[in-house]
C-alpha cells in the first residue's frame, strides 16, 4: 500500500498548499589564494527541504608573464557546506568542485584579469553540457542560513554560483 493511499484527498491537498519549490543561490569571488564564507539565509516563512545542489565555477590561473588570468581547466575551488543552525559541518573536508557541482566548470574565452572584467565571455564547458544535479537531502530550519565556505588554490580570482534546489515547507 502506498502512503498516498493511506491520507484522504483533502488531507493531501492541505500539504500540497503548505509548500511549494524554491531555489536558493550563492554566488561570490573568491580572492587569489583566499577563503570566503558566503551565505544564503532561509527565510522565516518556513524551513528549506533541500533535495539537490547543482552549481558552475570558473578555472582561472596567472598567465605565464603575471599580466592576465587565463583559463586552464583546472578546478582549484573547494568547498564545504555549513548549515547555520549551529554551524554544523555537512561535508566532512573540503571537496573540489569539480567532483560535485554541475553543469561545472563555466570557460572565460577572453583573457582577463578578472572573470567580472569587461570583455570576459563566459561559456560552459561542452564536456560538461549535462545537468546532473548532487542528490543532497537536508532540512533547514526557518530564520537559519547555508554557509559556503569556499577555498581557492589558484593566484587568481576566481567565481562560483552554487543552486540548492528544494521545498520550502511553510510554517503555520
Amino acid at each position: 500500500m502506498k502512503i498516498v493511499d493511506l491520507i484522504s484527498s483533502e488531507k493531501y491537498s492541505n500539504i500540497k498548499r503548505a509548500q511549494y519549490p524554491e531555489k536558493l543561490v550563492i554566488t561570490d569571488t573568491v580572492p587569489a589564494g583566499q577563503q570566503v564564507r558566503a551565505i544564503a539565509n532561509i527565510s522565516h516563512i518556513g524551513n528549506f527541504l533541500c533535495l539537490w545542489i547543482s552549481g558552475i565555477y570558473s578555472t582561472l590561473e596567472l598567465a605565464a608573464g603575471g599580466g592576465s588570468s587565463v583559463d586552464n581547466g583546472i578546478c582549484n575551488l573547494r568547498g564545504l557546506l555549513i548549515d547555520g543552525t549551529g554551524t554544523r559541518k555537512l561535508f566532512n573536508d573540503f571537496i573540489p568542485f569539480d567532483l560535485w557541482l554541475s553543469p561545472g566548470r563555466i570557460k572565460t574565452t577572453v583573457a582577463t584579469n578578472r572573470i567580472s572584467d569587461v570583455g570576459a565571455v563566459l561559456r560552459a564547458d561542452p564536456s560538461q553540457q549535462l545537468f546532473y544535479p548532487l542528490e543532497f537531502q537536508h532540512m533547514f530550519d526557518r530564520n537559519s542560513t547555508i554557509i559556503a565556505d569556499v577555498k581557492n588554490d589558484s593566484d587568481a580570482d576566481n567565481t562560483f554560483t552554487l543552486c540548492f534546489h528544494g521545498i520550502r515547507l511553510l510554517a503555520k
